[in-house]
């Protein structure tokens, strides 16, 4: 339901952007619709799960071949986030 929420507030902010629709109209902010994001935990691959996914043998070109290349990319960047790095 979130994401309901966070793509019908990307779309009133570029309609009001283009003066499609009134300021007046916007659901959200103080006092309106108040998008609440739930407690998440971030899970991390240990040494060792990273050496398991360097040393896993996937054919050369494959998508699982990139999917990992771009997750040790990522890792070997102090962890930027995957969705960054594609």
């Amino acid at each position: 339901m979130i994401n309901h929420y966070v793509f019908v507030h990307g779309l009133f902010n570029k309609v009001i952007r283009t003066k499609w629709v009134n300021r007046d109209l916007y659901p959200f902010g103080k006092g309106k619709v108040i998008i609440k994001f739930p407690e998440t935990t971030k899970v991390g691959l240990d040494a060792d799960e990273i050496k398991e996914l360097e040393n896993v043998q996937l054919k050369e070109g494959s998508g699982k071949w990139h999917a990992r290349n771009a997750i040790l990319f990522s890792f070997y960047l102090a962890g930027i986030h995957v969705s960054d790095v594609l």
